[in-house]
């Protein structure tokens, strides 16, 4: 729940006004230390069903998008602004370099048209920069060896149950020779003195 007028894409903080006969004071919209909080709010308006809806493969499943919020070390002095890491998790390397760069345009897009609508003068905005576009994928995990193993598992006791079954269906019966029956003789030995 907010106020109307979207508070939360000003960076000036607007105030309910106040009451001198009743001597109420004006009262801040929002924190005028917000804009470092704002990070974990807008990491979750980057991964909203607005942002989603235009990422081919996400709600099918084949891509993932998320977003970290870095936020800014508290009472730094100059403040240091909050960053937003957006990740895209996709089939291909080129497909999830083009699929984050698509993903921060739609939410710089977005953001801009809440803005808009809310009626907050261009001053005042939040400005959400791109600093360092996605230009190369890397490896989000390993590659499981579970499957490979499985399979040639699989492959070899097959191979081994089909050379079994098929010895036995057709066992080769040789000819035993009739061999004499060995002779015995007595043994003896003599020791000497």
């Amino acid at each position: 729940m907010t106020q109307p007028g979207f508070p939360w894409g000003r960076t000036i903080t607007q105030y309910l006004p106040g009451d001198s006969k009743t001597a109420r004071p004006s009262v801040p919209v929002a924190d005028e230390n917000r804009l470092a909080t704002l990070t974990a709010l807008y990491a979750q308006l980057a991964v909203s069903k607005p942002i989603r809806d235009g990422i081919p493969g996400v709600e099918a499943g084949t891509t993932k998008l998320s977003v970290t919020p870095v936020p800014a070390p508290p009472y730094v002095n100059p403040a240091i602004l909050p960053l937003l890491t957006l990740t895209v998790i996709a089939p291909t390397p080129a497909g999830a370099v083009e699929l984050t760069n698509m993903a921060a345009s739609r939410f710089q897009s977005w953001l801009a048209r809440r803005q808009a609508v809310a009626g907050i003068p261009e001053l005042q905005r939040v400005t959400v920069q791109i600093v360092d576009p996605a230009d190369q994928a890397k490896l989000a995990g390993h590659r499981s060896k579970t499957l490979p193993a499985v399979i040639f598992l699989g492959l070899m006791a097959a191979t081994f149950g089909f050379v079994f079954v098929r010895e036995n269906l057709k066992p080769r019966v040789r000819a035993v020779a009739d061999e004499p029956e060995p002779v015995r003789a007595p043994a003896s030995s003599r020791l000497a003195s």
